[in-house]
């Protein structure tokens, strides 16, 4: 087992960054999907965790290097998310809302489902509100 010193991640990733976090079984495992901006903590486990036979991790990868592998970075180093990353985050959920209330709002001509997108507009207008 490799002896890493704990060090902490924010994700970059607007579609999530899966991280594993548990081993279940020798040949299955659980992950962490970090959404843009959650922290999580590496320990030496998780570290293993994600490491290959090679000994490769991408854990271990600067910004230019997952640059390079990804076309992007992916996660900084850090146990704080800078406020612009929550910002961005909070406004494309925001944005993502209001599209499907609009969507809701247009497509939905028969009683049944007018009123199962009524309830589920409902929900998203008090998230907005907030």
């Amino acid at each position: 087992m490799t002896n890493k010193t704990p060090f902490s991640i924010y994700s970059l990733a607007v579609e999530g960054l899966s991280v594993v976090t548990k081993a279940v079984t020798p040949f299955t495992a659980e992950a962490t999907v970090l959404q843009r901006g959650d922290v999580l903590e590496i320990t030496s486990e998780i570290f293993e965790l994600n490491t290959d036979r090679t000994g490769f991790c991408w854990l271990d990868l600067t910004t230019a290097e997952q640059v390079e592998r990804w076309g992007r970075a992916r996660f900084a180093l850090g146990t704080e998310t800078p406020e612009h990353i929550l910002e961005e985050r909070d406004a494309a959920h925001r944005a993502t809302l209001e599209a499907e209330r609009g969507i809701l709002l247009r497509n939905n001509p028969h009683l049944a489902k007018r009123t199962a997108a009524a309830a589920r507009i409902f929900e998203i207008d008090r998230e907005l509100a907030g």
